[in-house]
């Protein structure tokens, strides 16, 4: 099946099913294109970014909208209403001072949260993942919050899943990190609502130019590749 083909298949904005939900960005299209088997794994994708958004449309995916797992968009209901319910709530991700912080944050922003376990995402090696993965498990988790970048966040949860854990499962990106180093509001109001979240990224971490210009560059090459080759196929 064709990267496209699985997006189309997956992509959700309202109607989400139980499971794991992945976020699509350009660069992350880039890097999960790589590792199909491993998007194919995802219940739902939700498109982070408007680039994708446009894109899909244009290609014939009408039921699009930017998603994203941060305060501007999904995380305020996700964590109100599994705050409400009580479930059982684990937060893995970042580096183990912001982890910290995030940590903070959540219980002084959400009060009453089942927050069950939290740590940072940077692990010695394969054993210990399993060990953290059989640690939810046992635990009863029935949220899990994962942000250890592309590929490795998605891993993380698919190998979760395949171990028999039956929760609901987030990649959430830099949303730890971002959130620990500028609280709750981490774009500027002008940045959302200019849709230049892009721009207050590079600024904030100018380590991401090259992902906003040449990756994101490169996303239009290969998406135009793939749509050519999955009309090619269509009408052959």
């Amino acid at each position: 099946m064709s990267m496209l083909n699985i997006v189309s298949q997956k992509v959700t904005d309202e109607n989400e099913k139980s499971g794991l939900s992945f976020f699509l960005n350009p660069y992350s299209y880039l890097e999960l294109r790589k590792q199909q088997n491993l998007l194919s794994s995802a219940d739902n994708i939700y498109i982070d970014g408007q680039w994708l958004c446009h894109f899909l449309k244009w290609s014939g995916v009408t039921n699009v909208k930017r998603r994203s797992f941060d305060n501007s968009s999904l995380a305020p209901n996700v964590f109100s209403l599994i705050e409400k319910s009580r479930a059982r709530v684990a937060v893995i991700g970042s580096d183990r001072e912001s982890a910290e912080e995030f940590k903070k944050y959540l219980l002084n922003q959400y009060p009453d949260l089942n927050l069950v376990i939290s740590q940072d995402g940077y692990f010695k090696d394969a054993q210990e993942i399993k060990q953290t993965h059989l640690d939810i498990i046992d635990k009863k988790i029935d949220l899990v919050i994962v942000g250890m970048g592309v590929i490795r966040q998605e891993t993380f949860l698919k190998e979760l899943k395949e171990l028999g854990w039956n929760g609901s499962g987030y990649t959430c990106g830099g949303f730890m990190h971002q959130t620990a180093s500028k609280g709750h509001d981490y774009y500027p109001v002008w940045a959302d609502k200019w849709n230049l979240r892009f721009a207050y990224r590079i600024w904030d971490e100018p380590k991401l130019f090259r992902r906003y210009t040449l990756d994101y560059g490169l996303f239009v090459a290969v998406f135009l590749l793939d749509l050519l080759h999955l009309r090619v196929k269509k009408y052959a």
